[in-house]
């Protein structure tokens, strides 16, 4: 089945569960006179890179959006300090500062990013030009740690670029013809997840194989990812890698479903029970094994601290997303953002930075706490394995890597493009919305 396929594939056919009791089955809160007043009948799907325009949702979130638009959002300088006096690894985005190695890997980098855009969207001429612009040569020098094998950095590099080109095509604004439309947006999910399944190798007897079909977007990514990625895991690390990209697409569902019924959190512990899936980055820790030199088994990826671990860094580069992106987002009306949540649950507008910048710390302590405790239980679970030790203490440092380097790329990024440009004297952010 490729993308095109969409044209001709409906409910009828056993894609996908009815969408209004998929939905309304795993979110309570979606009133349903909200959502079954969207059709649910089969539309015409030439493709879903459609640029026609949706019919406008009646979004009861409209009135905070217009509210919170034109308001100043002060990042204070704290805010993208969060990491200072920790020695957390990080990349420095100033070229100007670049060894004449780190000059030569990202302008490898820069090379292979654009060809493989120009692979997977030559016949989609404005999405190509919006996602060169994103730099992504500049997020994976950042965001994955310094390593003198370039292959297996593009090997990661390939699944960032997916994960970036495919999350816009739900995102609001973006892609209208499947950010607005529920139902095509399930089928794209699952034509997703049955695609995936195949390029990891995992597809088991009697399921169709998609390995063979995708020939452009960002599924034409992803098969590149897996061709390299593949050969270099075992088979708990490529299902772990599915159950997390399975796990981030679910929950990015619910999101959907929430954001097109106008439901938003109302409180910041369900925003972030939502968010603890929806966004994404437990996949982008899962890749940080291709680095390893030696693979960790499966008890190590049940310890309370190693999740501990994980949860605190995903914490730590969503509240950076979210904080970044709020922008962009509130310009589509979308508020499925932490501020907005703070706010209309009833934080002051001025102390809402204040409570985000507490928070960072407070996750960056409990991963180093985490951590710690991490090495020393395993080292006596597995009798002082050295092998482990290092992995694990690799995988740790990976993931600190990751926060600082979304960080630096998000203060220099045009996908924000709300950051730089906006510094003050005092090191702080000041953003219109």
């Amino acid at each position: 089945m490729t993308m095109g396929a969409l044209a001709t594939l409906s409910p009828s056919d056993g894609a996908l569960l009815d969408p209004i009791k998929h939905l309304t089955s795993q979110t309570p809160h979606v009133p349903l006179a909200v959502l079954t007043s969207r059709s649910t009948e089969t539309k015409d799907r030439n493709t879903v890179f459609d640029d026609s325009v949706m019919e406008p949702i009646n979004d009861p979130n409209s009135a905070l959006a217009t509210k919170l638009r034109g308001k100043i959002l002060n990042i204070p300088a704290a805010t993208a300090a969060v990491f200072r006096g920790r020695k957390w690894p990080s990349v420095e985005v100033d070229e100007t500062k670049w060894t004449a190695k780190q000059q030569a890997r990202y302008q490898r980098l820069q090379r292979d990013a654009m060809a493989v855009l120009d692979r997977a969207f030559a016949d989609y001429p404005e999405m190509l030009q919006k996602f060169k612009g994103y730099d992504f040569a500049l997020f994976n020098f950042t965001w994955y740690p310094e390593t003198e094998d370039y292959e297996t950095l593009w090997t990661a590099s390939l699944f960032i670029i997916w994960l970036f080109v495919w999350d816009d095509q739900c995102d609001v604004g973006d892609n209208p013809a499947i950010s607005d439309d529920f139902e095509r947006a399930c089928i794209w999910r699952k034509e997703t997840l049955a695609q995936i399944k195949g390029f990891l190798g995992l597809t088991g007897e009697g399921e169709d194989d998609f390995a063979e079909t995708a020939t452009n977007g960002p599924m034409l990514v992803f098969k590149e990812f897996g061709e390299r990625a593949v050969p270099k895991w075992n088979l708990d690390q490529c299902r772990r890698h599915y159950d997390e990209i399975k796990r981030f697409i679910d929950a990015t569902e619910i999101e959907h479903s929430q954001r097109l019924a106008g439901y938003l959190p109302s409180t910041m512990e369900e925003y972030l029970e939502l968010r603890h899936d929806s966004s994404s980055i437990y996949t982008c820790f899962v890749v940080l094994e291709l680095f390893l030199e030696y693979p960790m088994p499966n008890w190590v990826f049940e310890l309370e601290e190693l999740k501990a671990v994980l949860k605190a860094g995903n914490y730590v580069v969503a509240t950076h997303n979210d904080i970044f992106s709020l922008k962009k987002e509130i310009a589509h009306d979308c508020l499925i953002n932490i501020i907005p949540v703070l706010y209309k649950a009833g934080s002051p507008w001025e102390n809402i930075m204040h409570i985000l910048t507490a928070d960072l710390r407070e996750n960056c302590e409990r991963l180093d706490q985490a951590a710690a405790l991490l090495l020393e239980k395993s080292r006596t679970l597995s009798g002082g394995d050295p092998d482990l030790q290092r992995s694990l203490a690799q995988f740790v440092d990976g993931v600190r890597h990751n926060c600082t380097g979304n960080l630096n790329y998000s203060l220099v990024s045009k996908r924000y493009n709300c950051t730089a440009k906006n510094i003050q004297k005092d090191g702080s952010y000041k953003v219109v919305l």
